[in-house]
């Protein structure tokens, strides 16, 4: 994306996989005492905390209807692109978190 040479490239994607992973890692608890939740209960409330808090998918029918694509509008056409990307991007978060 940033014309960079190849290994560089190679090298900043392992970097911001370590950056995330290492992240991920450090929002795990410690250690447990005896009454304490499991690591898989934390991770299972957070994951049901973060599913509530998301937004519900943009109706798409409803912004093609209200702001149709046309060459003088051509803002939206990025609206439409935008739209669908976000709910794309709103069922993976999801999806993922159901899988953790």
């Amino acid at each position: 994306m940033f014309g960079l040479h190849e290994n560089a490239d190679i090298t900043s994607a392992i970097q911001a996989t370590d950056t995330i992973l290492s992240t991920a890692l450090s929002l795990q608890p410690r250690a447990t005492s005896s009454g304490g939740k499991t690591q898989d209960e934390v991770l299972a409330e957070t994951c049901q905390g973060i599913i509530e808090k998301l937004p519900e998918t943009l109706d798409y029918e409803v912004a093609k209807k209200k702001h149709p694509v046309m060459y003088e509008e051509s803002m939206n056409t990025v609206l439409h692109q935008e739209i669908l990307r976000f709910n794309r991007l709103l069922k993976e978060i999801a999806d993922s978190l159901k899988n953790i």
